[in-house]
């Protein structure tokens, strides 16, 4: 920030950053905006490094200053220890029930190449050393597999109010009386407290928190239950989360790996698939596009800010360019928009001239498939159809929240490829102020995705 600020603006700023450009909820209720908690604040001897006693113990006398011994991961920093960071490959499902509920999925595949994430950009990570040698026991300290799981465990609890959110609002009008019970939920499931509460059950409680070269870290988790420790949601009670399957089978990085310190790179990254390719689709990348946030007055002037996407003008690579895929072959009038994601470009400020905030990213990402109309040649989704996780990275901490469109999506064929019309997110903060965040007027390419 460029001056002192009071307790309020403060507030105001940290949902600017948000938004960074990505501060958006559901207009039905008021989630919170948690800093994601790491795994590894709870105390326990030797996390750091999943050793027991001196974490030091994993430094190598004879490498460079602050490198580890090969086969040793980093959970939380320790010291100024630095590894590399390794793409995990896998997959897990969770499932959410409560009394009288019918149970309710959340798969997700991670690390492959129809998974939707990327090594710049990863689902589940992990921070390590070379590794020595597979398999890791007897006989070597690989840890790159464990790591794998706890950073699996923690992108799920990051995602479960996500996970709620999209269930709300595929509930059909004649059960739209659960509604608020779902939203109530949704909003617990996004509170700092929630997550470590979710973290705690399935990575301490289980052991996760100590390597064990013998241990079968599927069999550790698979079953494993989290009742939640608020039970009554009015028309929800008792609900509970479930580890049905988890597996991480393999973990890769270039020759040369991003530095890492921690698990924590990843973040703002919420597992969510762009949606697989399937013959006949129309697959498009972002060929030129920003988006632009309106938030309330600041000591008398609005703020504002501009950021850019990743596209074609920027240069991007692969699943680090913004992209979608619609089916356009459905019954007459008919089409379904079943993937978008929009990465940020850069660092991002936003302000008022007077304050300031930088953010380092965010990612906008279309939750599930959503259909829409078409009628001369305009492909359309309705305000409040479409479901998106925004999430971002900035001073403030790393955010996940959930919303849906204020406005139409719509979008055309052009002699030069796809133009896609603005379309606003929007979402009132617990001050009761209006901030919107607009998606503007894009061009898009056909491309695959990578």
């Amino acid at each position: 920030m460029t001056q002192e600020q009071s307790a309020p603006t403060i507030h105001l700023l940290s949902l600017l950053a948000l938004v960074g450009l990505a501060s958006a909820s559901s207009g039905c209720g008021e989630p919170t905006s948690p800093t994601i908690p790491g795994v590894g604040h709870f105390g326990t001897e030797g996390f750091g490094t999943g050793t027991e006693g001196d974490v030091g113990d994993g430094a190598d006398e004879t490498a460079g200053e602050n490198e580890l011994d090969p086969g040793l991961c980093l959970i939380e920093a320790v010291g100024a220890y630095v590894g590399e960071r390794y793409q995990c490959q896998g997959f897990f499902e969770a499932r959410f029930g409560a009394d009288g509920r019918a149970e309710e999925g959340f798969p997700v595949p991670f690390g492959y190449p129809d998974s939707g994430d990327s090594y710049e950009k990863p689902f589940v990570n992990a921070c390590c050393a070379p590794i020595v040698g597979m398999p890791s026991c007897p006989g070597e300290s690989n840890q790159h597999l464990w790591a794998c799981y706890i950073d699996a465990v923690q992108q799920m609890c990051v995602g479960l109010g996500t996970k709620v959110e999209e269930v709300r609002n595929n509930v059909p009008p004649a059960q739209a009386i659960i509604k608020p019970s779902l939203e109530a939920l949704r909003d617990w499931l996004y509170l700092e407290s929630s997550i470590y509460e979710c973290t705690e059950n399935f990575i301490t409680s289980t052991g996760m928190t100590t390597f064990d070269c013998a241990a079968d870290y599927s069999d550790v988790l698979e079953g494993v239950t989290w009742t939640l420790s608020r039970t009554n949601y009015d028309l929800i009670t008792n609900p509970y989360v479930r580890i049905e399957t988890i597996e991480v089978s393999d973990v890769e990085k270039p020759e040369v790996g991003e530095p890492c310190t921690d698990l924590h790179d990843n973040d703002s990254y919420i597992p969510l698939e762009i949606g697989p390719d399937e013959p006949g689709w129309t697959k498009l990348v972002l060929a030129n596009g920003t988006a632009t946030l309106h938030g309330p007055p600041l000591d008398g002037e609005e703020v504002t800010g501009t950021a850019g996407l990743a596209s074609v003008a920027t240069a991007c690579e692969g699943k680090g360019c913004s992209a979608m895929v619609a089916n356009l072959q459905l019954g007459s009038g008919a089409w379904r928009l079943e993937g978008m994601r929009l990465h940020s470009v850069g660092a991002a400020a936003a302000g008022n001239g007077k304050t300031s905030v930088e953010v380092d990213e965010y990612t906008i990402s279309l939750f599930s498939p959503v259909e829409g109309t078409r009628s001369d040649g305009l492909y359309e989704i309705a305000p409040g159809a479409a479901v998106f996780s925004l999430s971002g990275r900035t001073g403030f901490g790393d955010y996940s929240l959930t919303t849906t469109n204020a406005s139409p999506i719509a979008m055309k064929a052009t002699a030069d490829g796809w133009v896609l019309s603005p379309f606003e997110l929007h979402h009132v903060d617990r001050n009761g102020d209006d901030w919107r965040l607009v998606v503007d007027a894009s061009s898009w390419a056909p491309g695959p995705l990578q």
